[in-house]
């Protein structure tokens, strides 16, 4: 009866669906999905909308003017392009021509014209991409408006008044399109001149800068014609030569002197020295205030630096050739800095007395770079290489004869100097131009660097000791600040260097070239110095990140054996991302070189055996966390602490401060104890054995007595004595107590001595091993041997 109920019940449901769906399919009613409208925004809102903005904005008169002013400003920038293209040509043509007659001897006066070439070039560029950023302005304007007419033409609208509309906004926008399309064709048109000047300036650049290179290659040992090499001339008339030399230089030096210092200083420099000046006040206020003794005696190299750092910023705003002198200023001043708070420091520290023996250094080479940047001739430029020799090493002999120095430094600094300074000037009398300048140069910056380097390494090595306790400060100088300070020195070094002898670009094509050509991989001095600088930043990333997980599990009750071995797995990711990306940056293909270690692989796998095993052991410890940092443990019978754990092995610094080094293979492969895994508390035994014959319940209560009076016996679990066996010579009872792992030594100890005093003060003998002989007491036998038998019958 129920089932029949129900089926009655389905079946009049599917009749009432069949009878309802054919009304639904016919009616007017929404069947499909709704279609997601808002009714705000029609056709006629968003033509009103333009059309209001169009009337408001852009009456038939202003668009005249608009037109008319958007022509005129065409017009200029076309006529002012073609101005500037037809300059740029004809000193296009002159450089080529001043680069060519000069002496291809001596490149550093073709090097002094190329920077004018290279200047040229840059500022066409900066052209160029003015002009391509409008051509990018333009177009994209153009399409949106276009864009937006295009929406506004596709309405269908019936009405009369919205469809007067719909023509006036046509009527009033085509001819904005159609401006834009005008000055978009006469871009092109610029940029397409443009570009024919940039092949022909790209074909000279690359010309002379080859011709150049060749020069140095070629010329670097040449030998002028000077005092040490006359060729048939008599002493009088060279000396006479170079007198018309410098003479003749004297009156073009004021036109090169116009060409390598700026024209004006404009507003943008005056803000530069604001903000330089006040940087540099408020930092010496403060370090006035820190500490006024050190920041006055500091205070020339001080001020020497606030100069050399606010020209090098005005470097930065120059082209390449009006920065020339400026830059040698700069580094004068910088120099200058460094060598006097080098020799102060030393100074303070030794309590010396008298001149820096090393200052002709910086002022030397300012004068070589100044002359060569204003291109002093070949015989005027060697007479004065022989002078500056001459008086360095009269101002060596000086100042070690008056002031008497004998420190080990001094005297290793003033031979290298005078020896230089001496060879300089023997080669430079021969008449070797570029032997001599490169002997001059590189002395003085390497005495330079090396010196005052050593000094400060020095000093911040001290400072560094003094601070021993903030660690994240101490990683700072070590990790970032040392290795950045030699590395800025030599950059500097090498860059001044290359602007002594006008060949900068040759220094750029240096350190962006390719060192291997010819392979699918990309490697320059620009890579190695980013990747070098990553690295130190990496380095010092991780010893910060060490030094805050320090800190903060020093506050807080975490475990720290899981977070070091967070941080080390951290690490190592974070390295072998760090490689990766370097394979990138450095364009290796890794299509190729799995092949490469697909074979490599096989051998590697042979002779790297025992480090893969350790390596992968080492992972398995970090993440398995069987042994951490910190932990106490024992391996066979040594107790230590575990220090640290690498891809190679863990260290283990034993109670005896000995550092043991276990390969991590033994350590997961072989018994290991780790006596801190679960919690820090162990359970400790004693073994003592009484004489036979002791009260063995008294035994027992002064046994846990003595572990009760015990301070370093933990109350987690009561002591236990147990009767262990009947020994050789004693009773042996074993006492059972827990203690923390760190007094696992000490608590024994003192239990000891307890337990000695309870026994002797309730007559308990502690048993030594004991030894009883028995003697057989039968009377002595007589021996009688043939002998003596045949002896009695005579």
């Amino acid at each position: 009866m129920k089932n029949r109920t129900i089926r009655f019940f389905l079946g009049f449901l599917m009749i009432l669906l069949f009878a309802c769906f054919p009304s639904r399919l016919l009616s007017g009613d929404n069947i499909l999905p709704e279609l997601e409208i808002d009714e705000n925004e029609n056709s006629q809102k968003i033509l009103d909308i333009f059309f209001e903005a169009i009337s408001t904005d852009w009456t038939e008169l202003q668009i005249m003017e608009l037109r008319k002013r958007e022509n005129e400003n065409l017009r200029k920038t076309e006529l002012e392009f073609n101005v500037k293209l037809k300059q740029a040509g004809t000193r296009l043509f002159e450089l080529e021509h001043l680069i060519a007659v000069q002496p291809k001897e001596a490149p550093y006066f073709a090097s002094f014209y190329f920077r004018q070439l290279v200047d040229l070039k840059n500022s066409f560029e900066n052209i160029c991409v003015f002009l391509e950023n409008n051509l990018e302005k333009f177009d994209s304007m153009r399409k949106q408006i276009k864009k937006n007419l295009e929406m506004v033409q596709a309405f269908d609208i019936k009405a009369p008044e919205l469809q007067w509309q719909k023509n006036w906004i046509r009527y009033h926008v085509l001819p904005i399109i159609e401006q834009f399309d005008t000055g978009i064709s006469h871009l092109k048109k610029m940029l397409d001149e443009a570009g024919d000047f940039r092949k022909k300036s790209d074909a000279v650049f690359k010309r002379e800068e080859e011709n150049i290179q060749r020069n140095y290659e070629k010329y670097y040992s040449y030998r002028f014609n000077f005092l040490g090499n006359l060729k048939g001339r008599g002493f009088i008339q060279m000396l006479k030569a170079t007198t018309d030399e410098l003479w003749d230089w004297r009156f073009s030096a004021p036109g090169m002197f116009d060409v390598v210092m700026p024209n004006q200083f404009g507003i943008e420099f005056l803000f530069v020295l604001l903000a330089v000046v006040i940087l540099f006040t408020g930092g010496g206020f403060f370090l006035y205030r820190w500490r006024r003794r050190e920041f006055l005696y500091f205070l020339r190299p001080y001020i020497f630096f606030g100069l050399g750092f606010y020209l090098m910023l005005c470097v930065l705003m120059m082209s390449s050739t009006n920065d020339i002198i400026i830059f040698t200023v700069s580094g004068f001043f910088i120099g200058l800095a460094v060598i006097d708070s080098a020799w102060k420091l030393r100074k303070l520290e030794m309590g010396l007395n008298g001149i820096n023996p090393f200052l002709p250094l910086i002022p030397f080479l300012v004068l070589i770079d100044v002359f060569m940047s204003l291109l002093l001739p070949v015989g005027t430029l060697l007479a004065v290489l022989v002078l500056e020799s001459f008086a360095g090493v009269v101002w060596i002999f000086f100042v070690f004869f008056r002031y008497r120095y004998k420190n080990r430094e001094f005297v290793f600094g003033a031979l290298l100097c005078g020896g230089s300074w001496l060879a300089a000037g023997t080669a430079a009398w021969l008449g070797y131009l570029y032997p001599s300048l490169l002997i001059m140069v590189i002395s003085a910056f390497m005495v330079t660097l090396f010196y005052c380097g050593s000094i400060f390494t020095q000093f911040l090595v001290g400072m560094a000791g003094k601070i021993a306790q903030k660690q994240l400060l101490v990683s700072f100088v070590f990790t970032l600040l040392i290795p950045l300070m030699w590395l800025l020195g030599f950059m500097g070094a090498l860059i001044w260097g290359c602007q002594i002898f006008n060949a900068g670009r040759i220094l750029q094509l240096v350190y962006t070239a390719d060192l291997v050509p010819g392979v699918n991989i990309r490697i320059s001095l620009e890579k190695i110095v980013f990747l070098f600088l990553t690295v130190l930043l990496i380095k010092f990333f991780l010893r910060w990140i060490r030094y805050m997980l320090e800190v903060f599990t020093s506050e807080r009750q975490v475990d720290k054996g899981s977070l070091h071995s967070a941080f080390l797995i951290f690490q190592y990711s974070v390295w072998v991302i760090f490689i990766v990306c370097a394979f990138n940056s450095l364009s290796i293909d890794w299509g190729n070189i799995k092949y490469i270690l697909g074979g490599l692989s096989v051998g590697f796998g042979f002779a790297l055996k025992d480090l893969l095993e350790n390596f992968v052991c080492g992972i398995i410890l970090l993440i398995g966390k069987e042994v951490r940092p910190g932990d106490v443990v024992e391996f066979d019978g040594t107790w230590g602490t575990v220090e640290n754990i690498n891809i190679r092995a863990t260290f283990i610094k034993t109670f005896d401060n000995a550092m043991i080094s276990l390969p991590n293979l033994q350590v997961v492969s072989k018994e290991f104890k780790n006596w801190t895994l679960n919690n820090h508390i162990l359970r400790r035994q004693i073994d003592v054995g009484v004489q036979y014959g002791s009260n063995v319940e008294k035994v027992i209560e002064l046994l846990l007595e003595s572990a009760n009076r015990c301070e370093l016996v933990l109350r987690v679990n009561e002591p236990n004595v147990l009767f262990m066996d009947f020994g050789e010579s004693a009773l042996i009872f074993r006492l059972r107590f827990w203690v923390v792992v760190d007094n696992a030594a000490a608590a024994p100890s003192v239990i000891r001595g307890i337990i000695n005093k309870l026994f002797e003060e309730n007559g308990i003998v502690i048993a030594y091993p004991q030894l009883d002989i028995h003697l057989d007491s039968k009377p002595e036998m007589s021996l009688k041997t043939s002998r003596l038998d045949s002896a009695d019958k005579y």
